[in-house]
C-alpha cells in the first residue's frame, strides 16, 4: 500500500508453495513476446485486420446530426429574430470559437 515493492516481493516469496498462500503466482514459464510479420500471420491463418481495434461510428453519427441540427436551427433562428448579415457573422464565429475549443480539449 506504501509503494514498497521490495517488501511485497518478499511477501509473495514467502506465500509461494505454501498451504493457504499464492499458489502458481509467478510459477509458470515466462514466455517472450514476439512481433509476427504479415506472412507469419497469413501463413497461420489469421487476419490482421481481426487484431486491430474496432471502429466505432456512433460518435461520429451523433457528430454529424449535431452538425445539422445546429444548422436548422441557426437558420430557424436567423428567420424568426430578423438578423443581419453581420450578426450572423458574429454568431457563426463564437460558435466555430466554441467548437474549435472543444475539440481542442477532447
Amino acid at each position: 500500500m506504501k509503494g514498497d515493492e521490495r517488501a511485497a516481493l518478499s511477501l509473495v516469496k514467502d506465500l509461494q508453495g505454501k498451504p493457504g498462500g499464492l499458489r502458481c503466482f509467478g510459477a509458470a514459464r515466462q514466455v517472450p513476446q514476439r512481433l509476427y510479420s504479415l506472412d507469419e500471420l497469413k501463413l497461420n491463418g489469421i487476419e490482421a485486420i481481426s487484431l486491430l481495434s474496432p471502429v466505432d461510428a456512433t460518435l461520429g453519427a451523433i457528430e454529424r446530426n449535431l452538425q445539422i441540427t445546429a444548422i436548422l436551427s441557426g437558420s430557424a433562428a436567423w428567420y424568426a429574430l430578423n438578423l443581419s448579415p453581420q450578426q450572423i457573422l458574429f454568431v457563426s464565429l463564437g460558435v466555430l470559437f466554441l467548437w474549435t475549443l472543444d475539440l481542442v480539449n477532447s
